[in-house]
């Protein structure tokens, strides 16, 4: 395995969700049991959990597929890198903030005559 691709400290279905999210597929739950992988040109997967079967040719042919395999660690994937995306927006958010609150108390103080900037 690559430790790059594969992320290091993963087991094998942590490995291949990662390697689906860093191949570009995303994940969708419809309900419990099913999960549709949709593949970046747009080929979509239904995944049931339950019955532990798939949609894809390599799960017609009785074969473990790795939609199956990592459709979990896929949807862990999206979710942490939604919410690093979520914390960085905060976080230009709260720096566009501060800087809107300095410029407006030096406008004040300036008009103010306390000080010149």
């Amino acid at each position: 395995m690559d430790r790059e691709r594969d992320g290091p400290g993963r087991d094998a279905a942590g490995a291949v969700g990662y390697r689906l999210f860093l191949d570009g597929y995303t994940a969708e739950r419809l309900d419990r049991e099913t999960v549709v992988v949709r593949h970046p040109e747009g080929a979509r997967y239904r995944v049931d959990t339950l019955f532990a079967t798939c949609t894809c040719g390599e799960a017609a042919e009785h074969r473990p597929c790795g939609h199956l395999l990592g459709y979990s660690a896929l949807l862990c994937e999206q979710q942490a890198y939604e919410e690093a995306q979520v914390a960085a927006l905060e976080a230009r958010h709260d720096e566009w903030e501060m800087t809107l609150e300095n410029d407006r108390a030096e406008r004040i103080l300036r008009e103010m005559g306390v000080c010149e900037f």
